[in-house]
């Protein structure tokens, strides 16, 4: 180590606690999609009550201690896509659902937190299009299909 280099200690603190009551919420919004093997029709009233009741309580949660990021809970509930386990919930509170009808639309508190930098723009922009049933803040994105070299 360098003597001019100084080292500070990390000031963040992972609330363990959240991220396993977000953890507990996933497990219970996934249990029936993961049952119905993609026929959501034969588990609609298990699927109706479970959005109901875990949308609601993250809504509590957030409203409680604030919208998660990775500096709260850390990147253990993200997926390779960057997106927190929690943010399935709120997809499944989009406004076209035809198997459970939206209970909470998280709209303002997207809103909140993308001014406060705790999601980043295409997450918030894809989830509140979904909780709308719009594509008015949905980004374009595009993958490269090949290069063309010039000779």
């Amino acid at each position: 180590m360098h003597a001019s280099t100084k080292q500070t200690k990390c000031r963040n603190v992972i609330d363990e606690n959240y991220r396993a009551e977000l953890d507990k919420l996933y497990v219970i919004d996934q249990k029936y999609r993961k049952l119905s093997k993609g026929n959501y029709e034969q588990y609609r009233n298990e699927l109706t009550q479970t959005d109901s009741i875990v949308a609601v309580k993250l809504m509590q949660l957030i409203s409680k201690k604030g919208f998660p990021n990775e500096y709260d809970i850390g990147l253990t509930s993200a997926n390779k896509d960057f997106m927190q386990n929690f943010y399935f919930i709120i997809h499944h509170q989009l406004a076209t659902n035809i198997y459970s009808p939206q209970i909470v639309n998280f709209s303002n508190v997207l809103v909140k937190a993308l001014n406060d930098g705790k999601i980043t723009p295409a997450n918030a922009a894809y989830l509140i299009d979904l909780n709308n049933g719009t594509t008015n803040y949905e980004l374009r994105l595009f993958s490269v299909q090949g290069i063309v070299k010039n000779n």
